[in-house]
C-alpha cells in the first residue's frame, strides 16, 4: 500500500513537471507567431527602413525562441530522466527493505487448521526447524517436524505465498506468477495432504505412548 501511494505521487509530480514544460514550449510557438505578424505588419508599412527593421527583429525573434525551443527540450529530457531515477531508487530501496524484513523475521506461522471450537493445529517456523502447535485454551508443542521433504515443501509454498503479494511489479506479471505457482503446487504434495499426513504420525506416536504406558502399568500390577 505505501509502495502504491509513493508511486502515484512521483507520477504526479512527473505529469505536473510536463504540463509545465508543455505550456513553456506553446508559449514560445506563440511568441513566434506573433513575430510573423509583425512581419507581415511591417511589409504592410509606407516606408522601406522600418520594414527592414521588422524583418531584422523577426529574425533575431525567431533565433531566439528556436534557442528557447531547445532548452525547454532538454529541460524536459532531465526531468525525465530524475523521475526514472527517483523510481529506480525508490525500488531498489523497497526491495532492499523486504530482504532485511525476510532475514530478520524469526517467528513466523505457515498456516493451520481448525479442529474444533476455539481450537486449532497451527504449523510455526523457528529459524530453519518447524513446529507443530496445538492452540485452544493453552498452547502446546505436540510435535516437532523433522522430515527434510516436509519442511522442504514448506518452504517453497511460503515463498510462492510472498511472490503473490508483491505489488505494482507484481501485479504486471501476476499472470506469470500465478502459473509458476501452479506449477510449483502441483510438482509437490498439497498442504493438506502434508498435514493431514502430520496428525496422523502424531495419532500413531500417542497411540504408542498410550500403550506402553498401560504396558507399564501392568507390569506394577
Amino acid at each position: 500500500m505505501l509502495f502504491k501511494k509513493i508511486s502515484l505521487v512521483i507520477c504526479f509530480i512527473a505529469i505536473f513537471s510536463f504540463s509545465i514544460l508543455s505550456n513553456e514550449v506553446s508559449a514560445s510557438s506563440s511568441n513566434v507567431t506573433d513575430w510573423l505578424n509583425e512581419e507581415e505588419e511591417g511589409e504592410n508599412s509606407p516606408t522601406e527602413q522600418e520594414g527592414n527593421n521588422q524583418e531584422e527583429q523577426v529574425e533575431q525573434g525567431q533565433v531566439e525562441e528556436s534557442g528557447s525551443m531547445l532548452f525547454d527540450l532538454i529541460k524536459m529530457f532531465f526531468a525525465l530522466v530524475l523521475v526514472l531515477a527517483l523510481i529506480y531508487v525508490l525500488l531498489k530501496f523497497l526491495n532492499k527493505r523486504n530482504k532485511l524484513f525476510t532475514k530478520v523475521r524469526a517467528l513466523e506461522s505457515l498456516g493451520g487448521v481448525s479442529v474444533g471450537q476455539n481450537k486449532s493445529v497451527q504449523i510455526v517456523r523457528l529459524g530453519d526447524r518447524f513446529y507443530l502447535l496445538g492452540v485452544g485454551d493453552n498452547v502446546e508443542l505436540l510435535q516437532e517436524i523433522t522430515d527434510e521433504n516436509v519442511k522442504a515443501d514448506l518452504i517453497r509454498q511460503d515463498e510462492a505465498q510472498q511472490q503473490g503479494t508483491g505489488g505494482i511489479l507484481a501485479d504486471l506479471f501476476q499472470s506469470k506468477g500465478k502459473s509458476t505457482t501452479s506449477t510449483m503446487k502441483s510438482d509437490g504434495p498439497d498442504f493438506k495432504d502434508l498435514f493431514s499426513g502430520e496428525l496422523k504420525k502424531l495419532k500413531s506416536n500417542r497411540n504408542k505412548l498410550i500403550q506402553q504406558q498401560k504396558q507399564k502399568e501392568d507390569r506394577h500390577e
